[in-house]
């Protein structure tokens, strides 16, 4: 996404020149002062007519006021900026006295697309194993015969509610080198016994999963 010049969008500000219209009707302005901008609130302006006047075409459901339409925008516009910015040379993080050079910017934002995309990794894995044990606690309460054994996973049950998915340990590698061991860290200040409680539900869902699959391949 190219911005529009500061000249350009200075310009119009002043008064001195054309605002947003033709080719960059929709271009933003992200340098200083960018939120209260007369031409970008002359681009918002564009956008909004363009969003209602094109409404049936898009299939846009519902009605929205003209100032929901706004705000909405803004809010696209703002994630837009944080794109724009993040390979932006900043105040150099270890020294302080200068800038990023444009290649530290670069590799910085590196950096930090690869942590965003491991955080969503781990956060992604953390949903998918507590949602398997909740499912799998149900499972046990429904083929368990004996009552205590119901009462057991009944109170497993609500351990894991309490957990969420914060609480489960975090099963992860690094998938781009082969051969790479798998890291299992678990959450800090989950006690010890939770885990051996945890590793005998998992164990018990494993097993249970194996009999009703060889039940299937006797159907």
């Amino acid at each position: 996404y190219n911005p529009v010049t500061t000249e350009i969008a200075k310009q119009y500000d002043s008064e001195t020149g054309p605002g947003p219209q033709g080719a960059n009707q929709f271009q933003l302005y992200f340098g200083d002062g960018w939120r209260g901008s007369r031409w970008n609130l002359g681009v918002v302006k564009n956008m909004t007519s363009f969003a209602l006047a094109n409404r049936a075409d898009q299939r846009f459901e519902g009605s929205l006021s003209t100032e929901a339409i706004h705000a909405i925008i803004w809010g696209h516009i703002s994630q837009a900026r944080d794109s724009w910015t993040q390979r932006k040379p900043r105040v150099h993080e270890e020294e302080r006295d200068r800038f990023e050079t444009v290649a530290e910017a670069a590799t910085r934002a590196q950096i930090d697309q690869v942590k965003r995309y491991k955080s969503v990794r781990k956060a992604n894995r953390k949903r998918m194993k507590l949602n398997k044990r909740e499912d799998g606690v149900k499972k046990l309460i429904t083929h368990s015969s004996k009552p205590e054994e119901k009462k057991k996973w009944k109170r497993v049950g609500a351990v894991l509610g309490d957990l969420g998915e914060l609480g489960q340990s975090s099963d992860d590698t690094d998938v781009e080198v082969e051969g790479s061991a798998l890291v299992t860290t678990e959450p800090y200040g989950r006690r010890r016994f939770l885990s051996r409680v945890l590793a005998d539900l998992d164990a018990n869902i494993n097993e249970l999963q194996l009999k009703i699959a060889a039940q299937h391949g006797k159907k």
